[in-house]
C-alpha cells in the first residue's frame, strides 16, 4: 500500500478516454512495479521513494498517449513540479518551454524522437501528458483537472 496521504483521488481525476481514444491501462507506479520509470529519477532528485508518493498513469497501447500524475509527501506541489521539468527523461530532452493550455499554465519538455510531455501542477499534483501528437496533447490537457 502507498503511503502517500494523498490517497487514491489522483486516478479518479483522470480521464478515461481523449478525443474518443480510450485508455487501455492503468499503471501504478509503487513498490510492486518491476521496472524504472521516468518518476524513479524525480523521487531520487527529491531524496523520496516511491513508498512516499502515489504515482499514477492511464496508457494507451503502442505508447503514443497517456496521461498521469504523481504526488509525493512533504513535497509541495511548486517543488515537486521543478523536479519533474529538470528531471524527467533528461537526457532525452531536447527543449522545455512554457505555454498557456486551457487555463493551465504547463511545461512543455520536447523529447526525441517526436514526443512530447506536458506537466503542471494543481492543489500539490503534478499532472502528465505523454503523446506523440501535439494537438493529443493539448486535448489531454484541456480534459485533465
Amino acid at each position: 500500500m502507498v503511503a502517500c496521504s494523498f490517497g487514491s483521488g489522483i486516478l479518479a481525476a483522470l480521464p478515461t478516454s481523449i478525443d474518443g481514444i480510450a485508455f487501455d491501462s492503468v499503471v501504478v507506479v509503487d513498490e510492486n512495479f518491476q521496472s524504472g520509470h521516468p518518476a524513479d529519477d524525480v523521487l531520487a532528485h527529491l531524496g523520496k521513494s516511491r513508498s512516499d508518493a502515489e504515482i499514477v498513469f492511464r496508457e494507451r497501447a503502442g505508447g503514443d498517449l497517456s496521461v498521469g500524475g504523481m504526488a509525493v509527501d512533504g513535497v509541495s506541489g511548486p517543488d515537486l513540479l521543478g523536479a519533474v521539468v529538470n528531471n524527467w527523461k533528461s537526457s532525452a530532452v531536447s527543449n522545455r518551454s512554457q505555454t498557456t493550455i486551457e487555463n493551465h499554465m504547463v511545461w512543455l519538455l520536447d523529447i526525441r524522437p517526436n514526443t512530447s510531455v506536458a506537466a503542471y501542477e494543481r492543489g500539490g499534483v503534478v499532472y502528465l501528458v505523454e503523446a506523440s501528437d501535439r494537438s493529443l496533447t493539448d486535448s489531454a490537457i484541456k480534459a485533465m483537472p
